[in-house]
């Protein structure tokens, strides 16, 4: 949402790069961090006068600690500053009249596969596949690996400026998990208003050192700045894409009251060069293609991609030829990743993936020599 709250949905729009803009940009960037310091130290402050606080401490019970915190202004990621990003969530007012107006979601407990750790988070109220396996299992299990790469790969030369960037993030499951789970910056990108309603009433009942350490923009990614459709599916709105519908299967029903107006723009004109992407996971539809497009040379930042290869989005976006599309930036491709051994397992190459249209293959893209 923006901080324009009177704007709709269909009229948030990107503020082009005028003088006036860049200047703005950066004094935007300063003065967001610096509020986010001094709100802290004030929030900790009082917590520590009252006798309640522990640092160590996480959202949920228990003992579990996450990592000590990284809250330091300067190790923050930085968007790009061709553009006056005033439509990222701003965490003291993150919602409009009208998404208040409009959606509603039920908070149940979510639990950290990693740490144990629990917050409440805000699932939709009607079928949908993530939603129901929060409420059945707490978790979503495509996400729990996250934490344990970012975990085991973790490298002291760019521990506290590297940043975890999300691309799709649904109604935040794998935000939920790397923010209860290590102590990752984060970059989330989620169009669709109604998964992003629920994200952010998650991140809002969480304490500021948390939401502190996210970035939520919404805005879909591809290759090139424009407005488009998207569509999602009755009974999974995980199964949302742009500019077309693509079922789950034969009888999968997209409503209209489930499609919205989006603003696309390309990743290389938001995030700065010099952004150190330590991990990222893309969850796109068959978009892929597009977004890695729109990387342009920013894709030389990024280390790990952890992403879908699913053909009949794929094939449904002419996104034939992804894998061939990573290699080309640097990328082995991986089927897994070992947290005994902290190495990603079993390399591999177009023929020998499993083989089918409904078929969906996880897939890790790893920068740099074979292991």
């Amino acid at each position: 949402t923006s901080r324009h709250s009177s704007k709709t949905f269909q009229e948030m729009v990107i503020v082009g790069s005028s003088r006036s803009d860049l200047v703005k940009s950066n004094h935007l960037k300063r003065s967001w961090w610096l509020r986010s310091r001094y709100k802290q130290i004030f929030v900790v402050g009082v917590l520590m006068v009252l006798g309640v606080v522990n640092m160590n401490r996480g959202v949920g019970e228990g003992d579990n600690s996450i990592q000590e915190l990284n809250s330091d202004p300067s190790s923050q990621p930085c968007l790009g500053t061709a553009k006056e990003w005033t439509n990222i969530v701003d965490w003291k007012d993150p919602f409009t009249k009208e998404e208040e107006s409009k959606f509603k979601c039920d908070f149940v407990e979510f639990i950290s596969a990693s740490t144990g750790k629990s917050a409440q988070m805000c699932v939709h109220p009607f079928r949908d596949i993530v939603s129901g396996a929060i409420r059945r299992k707490k978790r979503w299990s495509d996400c729990n690996v996250l934490p344990t790469i970012w975990n085991s790969t973790a490298k002291p030369d760019h521990d506290k400026s590297g940043v975890y960037v999300e691309i799709g993030a649904n109604i935040g499951s794998c935000v939920m998990e790397m923010l209860l789970g290590t102590d990752a910056n984060i970059i989330a990108f989620e169009p669709h208003p109604m998964n992003l309603f629920n994200l952010k009433k998650s991140v809002s009942k969480l304490d500021p050192v948390y939401q502190n350490r996210l970035q939520l923009i919404p805005v879909g990614l591809g290759n090139e700045k424009v407005s488009s459709t998207i569509f999602s599916a009755n009974n999974n709105m995980g199964n949302s894409v742009i500019g077309k519908i693509i079922k789950d299967g034969g009888s999968q029903q997209f409503s209209e009251t489930l499609q919205f107006t989006i603003n696309v723009e390309r990743l290389d004109s938001i995030l700065d060069r010099d952004v150190d992407v330590k991990l990222m996971k893309m969850d796109a539809q068959g978009f892929e293609c597009k977004i890695l497009d729109g990387m342009g040379d920013f894709g030389k930042n990024i280390e790990a991609v952890k992403f879908e290869w699913a053909p009949k989005w794929l094939d449904g976006q002419n996104c034939t030829d992804l894998l061939p599309r990573f290699r080309k930036y640097g990328f082995d491709l991986y089927k897994r990743f070992d947290s005994g051994s902290g190495t990603f397992t079993g390399r591999f190459d177009q023929d020998n993936l499993r083989k089918g249209h409904n078929v969906v293959n996880d897939v890790f893209a790893v920068k740099g020599e074979s292991k």
